[in-house]
């Protein structure tokens, strides 16, 4: 059987602002995306942070994200696209 993920049940919104990244690692200190060569750590966005307390798995690693840049090698995850494929275990 296949689960739906938790960002299918999201609403459906524009992800035309920012930059496009891959999620490269997750970790308890923030998430690290890949664009253009160069790595970026990031966090979510406030409203991004809510959601991801009330579900889980809202980026993972191989997750393509909007993010717009905050400094040098920083930025904020404004949105995460919708996922193309699903990898699951069987139990």
């Amino acid at each position: 059987k296949y689960k739906r993920s938790d960002l299918d049940k999201l609403p459906k919104e524009e992800l035309k602002e920012g930059e496009q990244g891959r999620v490269v690692m997750i970790s308890g200190l923030g998430i690290e995306v890949m664009a253009a060569g160069e790595r970026l750590h990031c966090v979510l966005r406030g409203s991004l942070k809510k959601e991801a307390t009330r579900m889980r798995r809202l980026v993972v690693v191989g997750d393509l994200v909007r993010f717009e840049r905050l400094g040098v090698g920083e930025g904020v995850i404004v949105a995460v696209e919708p996922r193309r494929t699903l990898l699951t275990r069987t139990d």
